[in-house]
């Protein structure tokens, strides 16, 4: 065999295997915000619970017995690897987790209680229903999939006749309409979520709109933002996502009941009531209930448009690169 055809081969190998890695790295953003009620793409340390399916990107720290999963949601499929606490460095405290597998990257040096969960003797993990030490925690693509996610939404302007009325404190509102692409976004700043009273999302006749998705962009002007205002609205605004960009850390003083996508700030959670919605962080300091709407759902809106076209799958592109090459040798020798 002659020393092209090692090195056609060799090549074709290489690209066959980057194929692999790059179909681990082509996660869709919104799915995992539907998916997840915790996403920290580094850290988490918490002292309450999580009442939906958690991804922590780095260690997790329990600094009292923490629950996780009490709503029995199932198990998520991430890369290879299916569960509904994924940790991909160290667990250490004391959790419990109600529902679903475990996946753990590093190693549990505290104790994970899974004693009442159902699903404790999953077949293809170990009889504790734990896989500890495991490899296939995809971390670094469910990170790069939030920032980008998070960067595309940033990158919108407002669509026409949506506004933020933030002028009287104590009727803070948006007025989301369509913008033809069946979303809407809005764009503000981040000195108003400090206080007052928040009365959500009203189309353009003045009614509650909880049908639509809606982009709230907030830009943190590089700082730490406060949020404190009130929640008084009618109902539950499960497609609408408040998107932080410029923002190195967060801190929840109240019940702020929408989807945080927040993937490169540090968020602070202080309790009074805790939060309804997926809560997406760098890293995650859980002081209350972070949970699922309703028990059941965390992000119900359609983010597809995020990105405008649709492009060849990277694992696609590399494999027929890869076939290409080979089929090019194959002539030649011919």
């Amino acid at each position: 065999m002659t020393l092209r055809r090692f090195a056609a081969i060799g090549m074709a190998a290489s690209c066959v295997a980057a194929a692999g890695s790059a179909q681990a790295a082509g996660l869709d953003g919104g799915r995992l915000l539907s998916d997840f009620t915790v996403i920290a793409t580094e850290n988490f340390n918490g002292a309450v619970e999580t009442e939906g399916n958690m991804f922590v990107g780095g260690n997790f720290t329990a600094t009292g017995p923490y629950n996780v999963n009490p709503d029995a949601l199932g198990d998520v499929t991430v890369g290879s690897r299916s569960g509904a606490f994924f940790v991909g460095g160290d667990l250490t405290g004391s959790a419990r987790l109600a529902r679903g597998a475990a996946v753990i990257g590093g190693a549990v040096t505290g104790t994970l209680d899974m004693s009442n969960n159902p699903d404790k003797d999953v077949p293809g993990i170990v009889s504790t229903g734990v896989g500890t030490g495991v490899g296939g925690v995809e971390v670094d693509a469910v990170r790069a999939a939030l920032e980008s996610l998070s960067a595309d939404l940033g990158a919108l302007g407002d669509t026409l006749g949506s506004a933020a009325h933030l002028s009287d404190q104590n009727d803070l509102r948006f007025t989301a309409v369509d913008g033809g692409g069946g979303f809407a976004v809005i764009n503000v700043g981040a000195s108003w979520l400090a206080n007052g009273t928040f009365k959500g999302f009203y189309d353009a006749l003045n009614a509650p709109e909880y049908d639509l998705t809606v982009v709230v962009n907030v830009d943190g002007g590089g700082g730490a933002v406060s949020i404190g205002a009130n929640p008084s609205a009618p109902g539950q605004y499960t497609n609408v996502v408040f998107n932080f960009i410029n923002t190195a850390q967060i801190t929840l003083n109240s019940a702020f009941n929408y989807t945080v996508l927040a993937p490169l700030s540090d968020i602070i959670q202080t309790g009074a009531g805790g939060k309804d919605g997926a809560t997406v962080g760098k890293t995650i300091t859980g002081g209350a209930e972070l949970r699922p709407y309703s028990n059941v759902y965390n992000f119900t809106g359609d983010l597809s448009f995020a990105t405008a076209d649709v492009p060849l799958p990277p694992s696609a592109a590399i494999l027929a690169g890869a076939l290409f090459g080979l089929g090019l040798l194959r002539r030649r020798s011919a």
